[in-house]
């Protein structure tokens, strides 16, 4: 028990780690490829409240701001989103994530993951990469982690046993901070 009721596992591992993006302006990524990944959303949402004093700790007012904007840059709403990978802390992080993200109603999250839908074979595979509970939290460098995962996704080169099995279009990052208190949403699209 690490704080009921979560328990080890429940909880990510704080790691070293470090990861690297090349970030270009159309003209120039051409230079480079054919078949670039284009950033088409972002948005950043904030929430100056601490955890107690907070309305509700199944929610994460941060995410759904972050979201909100990075569907209307994108023109995208989370439907349209083929997989994405959550800021997933704690067993909770991912749940309410995705359920904030707009992927599931409030309180339909977890059947969903029982259900496998959010598996890598399923119709909405998250945190393909394993999450931040599987290869741990390298702090500074979790979200370009995410953006690799995502990368390699959508291009079809993600190792053998974590390549989805479709052609992904479309997909999302987000990270959390300072206990949900800041967000990011990315939206990537061919």
């Amino acid at each position: 028990m690490i704080a009921s009721p979560l328990r080890l596992f429940d909880c990510s591992l704080v790691t070293d780690g470090a990861a690297c993006l090349f970030l270009a302006a159309e003209d120039v990524a051409k230079k480079f490829t054919d078949t670039p990944i284009r950033i088409t959303g972002t948005g950043q949402g904030s929430a100056s409240l601490s955890l107690h004093d907070r309305d509700t700790l199944t929610s994460f007012i941060a995410t759904k701001e972050a979201s909100r904007q990075a569907y209307e840059m994108s023109g995208l709403k989370p439907a349209d989103i083929q997989i994405a990978e959550v800021h997933d802390c704690f067993t909770i992080a991912e749940i309410l994530a995705m359920e904030d993200l707009g992927f599931y109603e409030k309180g339909k999250a977890v059947q969903a993951i029982k259900d496998g839908e959010s598996r890598r074979d399923g119709v909405k595979p998250i945190n393909t990469s394993g999450g931040l509970k599987s290869k741990g939290h390298p702090v500074g460098a979790t979200g370009t982690a995410q953006a690799v995962e995502i990368f390699k996704q959508m291009r079809g080169i993600a190792e053998k046993d974590r390549q989805v099995k479709f052609d992904v279009e479309r997909a999302l990052t987000h990270n959390l901070g300072g206990s949900g208190g800041t967000c990011v949403v990315t939206i990537y699209e061919k």
